[in-house]
């Protein structure tokens, strides 16, 4: 049908969401009023006004969402100005969708979009849900984030919002986000009032680096904002950690406020820290402290550290692609040190050392490892390029990609890899050392390593042969 024309969210759940229905989910009475809160006082204090005094009105009642606004099956989106807060009830699911209420609210990049929403007066069993959606003009989800915490029954979230435009708020029982028709809720009295805010970032402050806070979001689906004052241009190292990848799952955004694009985003791919090593695109940048998930039941400590890293040196830890340092122009050249094996915290484990290019397409690249004043027996250089799979965080040795190591006839030159990649795209160069490239093969304990195996890695397109 007509009314199923979007891919919305997550595959588990597009087959229930968007299934078709031939009317909006019934309900069989209107949300009842939710007045204001009387901060001023109880009901003990009415005696006190006199009659015909404006304390004897009515509390003005908050307005009613207006149905169908569930634009994930037909229904048109309500539009709202931020800021602004509705009352509205989760209504009986049909057999084939459950209610979802939408409310369209224009944002601005940089700001931070606030939702908070709670069951009202005789709603049994609600436990509010809520998605930030951008969405492109066919439906493409473009940036979400969710807030769904089965602890409590009201909900919050924040979205620190990448782009000027139009997002979507959709609130529901968090049942109802499933796939199960037998496990959606709602009916008349399942009410609920919620508040959408548009708030000023940033929440703190990074006048000179290096800068470290440490802290708590609390609610869940809270985050912080930092602006940073960062020398224009400057190699930049972010580091934002929670102290229980169970219980919270870090997401980074860094945003550069003058050109209102996001430069970087990254999240910590099932671990407890998420690192971004970038460029500053000016002299100002701003981080969103984000998550992808967040337990309700119990603070959990987390910590943003940020810092200048030296242009040309590597920065440990730069053992995974996450990590990686970056040759953001070719040629380019690194100096690195292989530690010795368990310098990384884990026993026995060597040290490698990853970085990341765009390799042309169809030009010959050339990777050079040359030790670095080490002495003899300390660094036996190996390279390696690699590629990362689709959708992969850990890089793979993909054919025709190569590796090499030892090559007397150059002198100190001690690796020397030429390989022409056969697509686009980035290319991680890994160096090691040669014996725990054996020992690993082997099955036995990295040997090699130490602060004296220095080297330097030359990353270069090689020149096109003259015409004769």
């Amino acid at each position: 049908m007509s009314s199923c024309r979007r891919a919305w969210f997550v595959a588990s759940v597009a087959a229930a969401l968007l299934g078709c229905d031939s009317g909006p989910p019934a309900s069989d009475a209107n949300p009842p009023d939710v007045p204001v809160r009387d901060d001023a006082g109880s009901d003990t204090d009415a005696a006190d006004v006199p009659d015909g005094d404006a304390g004897d009105a009515d509390a003005v009642p908050l307005p009613a969402e207006r149905e169908d606004n569930d634009p994930l099956h037909g229904g048109t989106a309500q539009r709202v100005t931020a800021p602004t807060a509705l009352t509205g009830a989760i209504g009986p699911p049909s057999a084939t969708r459950p209610d979802l209420d939408g409310f369209l609210v224009a944002g601005t990049a940089g700001s931070v979009l606030r939702v908070e929403a709670f069951p009202t007066g005789t709603a049994r069993g609600l436990d509010l849900a809520v998605r930030l959606l951008r969405l492109a003009e066919d439906g493409t989800v473009l940036w979400e984030r969710r807030a769904d915490d089965s602890a409590v029954a009201s909900v919050r979230r924040d979205g620190f919002l990448p782009a000027d435009g139009d997002y979507l708020v959709l609130l529901s029982d968090r049942r109802n986000f499933g796939a199960s028709p037998a496990a959606w809720v709602g009916g008349s009295r399942q009410t609920y009032q919620i508040t959408i805010s548009l708030l000023a970032a940033p929440s703190l402050e990074a006048p000179v680096l290096p800068f470290s806070w440490s802290g708590s979001l609390a609610p869940a689906g809270a985050i912080q904002t930092v602006r940073a004052a960062v020398p224009a241009g400057a190699r930049l190292e972010a580091v934002w950690s929670g102290s229980n990848a169970e219980r919270f799952a870090p997401l980074l955004t860094a945003f550069d406020p003058a050109a209102e694009t996001v430069v970087a985003e990254r999240d910590a791919a099932g671990g407890s820290r998420v690192r971004l090593k970038l460029r500053a695109p000016g002299d100002t940048l701003l981080l969103a402290l984000d998550h992808t998930r967040a337990d309700d039941s119990a603070l959990v400590p987390v910590r943003l550290d940020l810092r200048i890293l030296d242009d040309g040196r590597e920065a440990e830890p730069n053992d995974d692609a996450a990590s990686a340092d970056d040759c953001e122009t070719l040629p380019c050249e690194f100096a690195g040190t292989i530690a010795a094996p368990g310098s990384g915290g884990a026993p026995g484990v060597e040290d490698r050392d990853l970085y990341r290019f765009e390799a042309p397409t169809g030009e010959a690249c050339v990777l050079e490892v040359v030790r670095d004043g080490a002495p003899p027996g300390t660094l036996d250089p190996h390279v390696a390029a690699l590629r990362l799979p689709a959708g992969g965080t850990q890089p793979v040795l993909e054919q025709p990609l190569a590796l090499a190591d030892d090559s007397p006839r150059r002198g100190d030159l001690d690796a020397r890899l030429v390989l022409v990649p056969r697509a686009p795209g980035p290319l991680l160069v890994e160096v090691r050392d040669a014996r725990n490239v054996a020992a690993e093969r082997e099955g036995r304990t990295p040997p090699a390593g130490g602060p004296e195996a220095a080297y330097r890695l030359r990353v270069t397109v090689a020149a096109a042969p003259s015409a004769t």
